[in-house]
């Protein structure tokens, strides 16, 4: 038989056992959001300087007016915030990404010989 004090700790490490693993799980993980000046796009990716965000049918991108556009609707240059998502020995993929402020050279029909 196990002594009543001893059943209580159990249960509080089996609690915070299962917690920690909940918290880290790896859906949760790899999600990150930052605020980028995105400088260019592709049909399939949005990028910076340093690194190209994948976008797929599922990113979502907000205009400046919180309205839902397509990546071809989205001004580049252009500040945004970008919920996306790490992922091993890939580009991250962009699950979201939220128009904040666009500059005076700023099209959406970017090209990138421009």
């Amino acid at each position: 038989m196990i002594p009543k004090m001893s059943r209580m700790a159990l249960a509080v490490s089996l609690m915070a056992v299962l917690s920690v693993s909940f918290l880290s799980s790896p859906a949760q993980a790899g999600k990150r959001t930052s605020q980028l000046r995105l400088v260019g796009k592709t049909g399939q990716s949005v990028f910076i300087p340093e690194r190209h965000y994948r976008v797929s049918e599922s990113t979502v991108i907000i205009d400046q007016r919180g309205q839902e556009i397509d990546l071809a609707a989205l001004p580049i240059p252009c500040q945004a915030e970008v919920t996306y998502m790490l992922r091993r020995d890939a580009d991250p993929l962009a699950l979201r990404i939220r128009v904040e402020d666009t500059f005076l050279n700023s099209r959406t029909n970017w090209h990138p010989e421009e």
